[in-house]
């Protein structure tokens, strides 16, 4: 008898944890990465700049995009976006090197570019007679990130919300996104009208525009 209720109290402790973790997982926010990759650079070779939609906002009218850095190093840069709502340009300060949350970024960015979707590419054709080839891709994830504004050494910009990942947060490939068509079209957006290599703007719209 004594041996029975070990064997249930072990059962409903087993089952908390569980529950416990499926709720922590469940308060993760649903995203869609947007990676842009040109090879106007032919010396650098291809450059990816990676961009975030909250899933969300692909519901409204108005959708709001903001770069994702997804290079930081430093814990007192981690320490300024989080506690100070202020992203510093560059990978360092005076603090630790923070050397699993780097891997931990390198791992979310191989899930973003093993489960990435091109939605459209163009060629551009420039006036000093180069061409441009840029790809634009989507990739749906389930993760927690930190938002705040960005902050450069001469001028505060306006409008400039960064994202980077939570320290201690998993990160998943969302499987349920792209399921139906209507997953496809919230995306089709007028991406070219983004200055994607300046990474410290916010665009909306579904003809993308900054934010004013």
């Amino acid at each position: 008898m004594i041996g029975m209720k070990r064997i249930i109290l072990l059962y409903c402790l087993f089952l908390g944890v569980f529950i416990s973790v499926f709720s922590e997982s469940s308060n993760s926010g649903k995203y869609v990465v947007i990676t842009f990759t040109s090879d106007i650079d032919k010396h650098c070779g291809t450059m990816y700049y990676h961009w975030i939609i909250d899933s969300d906002s692909l519901k409204n009218r108005d959708v709001y995009m903001s770069p994702l850095h997804l290079d930081m190093e430093d814990s007192t840069l981690y320490s300024f976006c989080v506690d100070d709502n202020i992203f510093y340009s560059g990978r360092t300060w005076n603090g630790v090197y923070m050397d699993s949350y780097v891997k931990k970024q390198n791992e979310l960015l191989s899930v973003i570019l093993k489960h990435k979707r091109k939605l459209m590419s163009m060629k551009v054709n420039l006036a000093n007679g180069k061409n441009e080839n840029i790809s634009i891709c989507a990739t749906p994830i389930i993760a927690d990130f930190v938002a705040c504004k960005s902050c450069c050494e001469k001028e505060h910009p306006k409008n400039t919300l960064v994202y980077i990942l939570k320290d201690g947060s998993e990160f998943y490939y969302d499987d349920s996104f792209f399921l139906k068509k209507e997953d496809i079209e919230k995306l089709m957006i007028r991406f070219n009208f983004i200055d994607f290599r300046r990474t410290f703007e916010t665009y909306s719209g579904r003809v993308a525009k900054i934010k004013e």
